[in-house]
């Protein structure tokens, strides 16, 4: 497993990428959803700070893309074009960044019936065999993250479909926590072969937190065994929503629960 820290860039987290490069972690870069969806400039002024802070990373580079409104299958042709243009705009990022790795949601919203899954599989599919494409001649992993989904079911149904080693999945546990009833290890299984990133953080299953690891409820001994056993190749992200400080601590004590003590 590689390891990772998610980080704003804004908030004072600069200053501990010395010690998240000694700890041999790379850094995930965020947000295109929230922070950097807000206006054109946002946009813009988000990508100025993390191309400012990209050559200060040592280890790997993710980088967590759109998620507001980004359904891949839209009917109204208008909210597909702001879809593909917001694709465009990450395709860029990803350009000037060099990330090896693009988080993106999975788009997976509540499906009543079969044939609305089944709908919705081949738009997607279709979507993501030509969209996969451009981040595959540059080198570079798309993984897509479950947001709400009840089981691992549907987005192992997209990915087959898809069939492209480019494109994966992101499994994030504290998703899994609150939104489905199976435990977060039982998800790792279901997804391995297509599972290649992890977003790790807690909460006590009610809702999503993103609290320090071991601040909740999820049993995350069960969860490394099942990483270890399944997919030992993952890397692994912390998404935790604290002060800088906190999530270094935090970091640390995630590596020493996956790898053993950390010196010093």
């Amino acid at each position: 497993m590689d390891f990772m820290v998610c980080v704003y860039g804004d908030n004072g987290e600069e200053a501990y990428f010395p010690e998240i490069n000694r700890l041999g972690a790379g850094v995930e870069l965020q947000s295109y959803g929230f922070k950097g969806a807000v206006s054109m400039k946002a946009w813009d002024e988000r990508l100025a700070l993390h191309s400012s802070l990209r050559p200060k990373i040592a280890g790997r580079a993710a980088v967590h893309g759109p998620f507001i409104g980004m359904a891949y299958d839209h009917k109204d042709c208008l909210l597909m074009e702001a879809t593909r243009r917001r694709m465009d705009m990450t395709f860029d990022v990803v350009k000037r960044l060099k990330p090896d790795t693009l988080v993106m949601h999975s788009g997976i919203t509540p499906l009543s019936a079969k044939s609305e899954e089944d709908a919705w599989v081949k738009a997607v599919s279709a979507f993501w065999k030509e969209e996969i494409k451009r981040y595959k001649a540059i080198g570079v992993r798309v993984v897509l993250e479950n947001t709400a989904e009840r089981s691992p079911d549907t987005i192992v149904r997209l990915l087959d479909a898809v069939g492209d080693p480019s494109l994966g999945i992101c499994l994030d546990v504290g998703h899994a926590n609150y939104a489905s009833d199976l435990k977060p290890c039982d998800w790792v299984s279901p997804l391995s072969k297509w599972l290649k990133h992890i977003h790790l953080h807690d909460n006590n299953g009610r809702e999503d937190e993103h609290l320090p690891v071991g601040r909740g409820n999820i049993d995350f001994k069960k969860l490394f065994s099942a990483f270890e056993r399944y997919t030992p190749d993952v890397t692994v992200s912390l998404e935790v929503e604290e002060k800088p400080d906190v999530i270094i601590e935090n970091f640390r004590l995630v590596l020493a629960m996956a790898k053993g003590p950390v010196n010093g």
